[in-house]
């Protein structure tokens, strides 16, 4: 009989709600991914069928589209785009042609793609595993009642899980487990307590890969200290340990010190960066400051210039008016007419030798 805290997997059997996932356990991991692939089994299934149904039609010489929208999660929004039969095709013998044996190099070849198209592409290669996944949970039920053993073995697929923080290793499952963590995902569904699939991991740490390189160009210089992926990158859904549903909540006392360990991780990162922040105000600072200086010095020795520019051609002025003026005396004879006019106030001069020499026309003759 079920309890407010347990339901009927099938006749008397029931299941209590605080089993899966089974938390400290080597299974946790994997009893989470199942799932979380079981309750988004509709998707799964309308992506793995987008390829046949793009074979067919594209024999058939027939249009066909298949509009992919990605899981949306807290670290990347979720994107749409609409793909053609050529086009998933295309996809898929890109990665069918040369097979791949490592997450290291799927990384790499699929760095040339845009977000919407590595998580098309990674779910639509992995097809295999979720599609074999539903179909054991059949054969699960089948075995079951029919009184056979059966076992089956979850391996999380690279595509999806290749570059987590720590491996998950593979784990196998009896037909009453897969029977039980069905009926529990039915629960959740039913209560509306569903979760985003997960993004592929490598495209965190394509982002983080270039996210370094950009650092790089714009600072060669600052030697940056390392900082492990696992502390700058949200803790995932699948990366969970022991502790618990918070990483560092109630189960803190199965983890030791590893949380507060985590915590002091963290706290000494945002100390760097702050400081690395400082670092750069000051810099900025010291740029500016040279720059003012500079201008401030271009200025004075303008001003300057000016200043001595003027003194000289006042200089020159009076020396060349002194010469003129000694000129012209130099020109007037004794007794004769000097032909230039007077300036105001200055109705006579002297001659060389003393006598008054007038301006006047009419008086203009001075007797030797």
């Amino acid at each position: 009989m079920a309890t407010p805290e347990s339901i009927i997997v099938y006749g008397n059997f029931t299941l209590d709600l605080k089993k899966y996932p089974r938390r400290g356990t080597k299974q946790e991991k994997t009893d989470i991914i199942i799932i979380n692939f079981l309750m988004h089994e509709e998707y799964l299934t309308k992506c793995a069928k987008s390829l046949d149904d793009a074979i067919k039609y594209y024999n058939a010489c027939k249009e066909y589209s298949y509009l992919f929208v990605s899981p949306e999660s807290e670290s990347y929004p979720k994107v749409t785009k609409r793909y053609s039969a050529k086009e998933i095709i295309q996809l898929h013998n890109m990665l069918t042609t040369r097979p791949i044996r490592t997450s290291a190099e799927y990384m790499e070849r699929m760095k040339g793609f845009s977000i919407a198209d590595q998580i098309y592409i990674s779910y639509l290669s992995c097809r295999e595993f979720y599609m074999n996944l539903f179909g054991a949970i059949k054969g699960a039920k089948d075995a079951h009642f029919e009184r056979r053993e059966y076992h089956y073995r979850v391996i999380p697929p690279m595509e999806i899980f290749g570059h987590m923080a720590s491996p998950i290793p593979g784990q196998i499952y009896s037909a009453y487990e897969l029977m039980e963590l069905f009926t529990y995902t039915h629960y959740l569904k039913k209560h509306h307590i569903l979760k985003e699939l997960p993004i592929p991991s490598f495209i965190a740490k394509l982002q983080e890969i270039a996210q370094s390189q950009m650092m790089q160009k714009l600072y060669p210089a600052v030697q940056k200290r390392h900082i492990p992926p696992s502390i700058h990158q949200p803790i995932s859904f699948y990366e969970e340990e022991a502790c618990g549903g918070d990483a560092c909540g109630e189960g803190e006392d199965a983890c030791g010190d590893a949380c507060g360990d985590e915590v002091e991780e963290v706290e000494e990162v945002k100390e760097v960066e702050k400081v690395e922040k400082v670092e750069k105000v000051e810099k900025v600072e010291k740029v500016e400051e040279v720059e003012e200086k500079r201008e401030n010095e271009s200025r004075t020795i303008t001003l300057g210039e000016k200043l001595r520019m003027i003194k000289e051609t006042r200089k020159l002025a009076k020396e060349s008016t002194s010469y003129a003026l000694q000129a012209h005396l130099s020109s007037c004879k004794i007794g004769s007419v000097c032909g230039v006019a007077p300036g105001p106030g200055q109705a006579y001069m002297k001659n060389k030798v003393g006598q008054a020499v007038s301006w006047d026309s009419k008086r203009s003759h001075i007797n030797n």
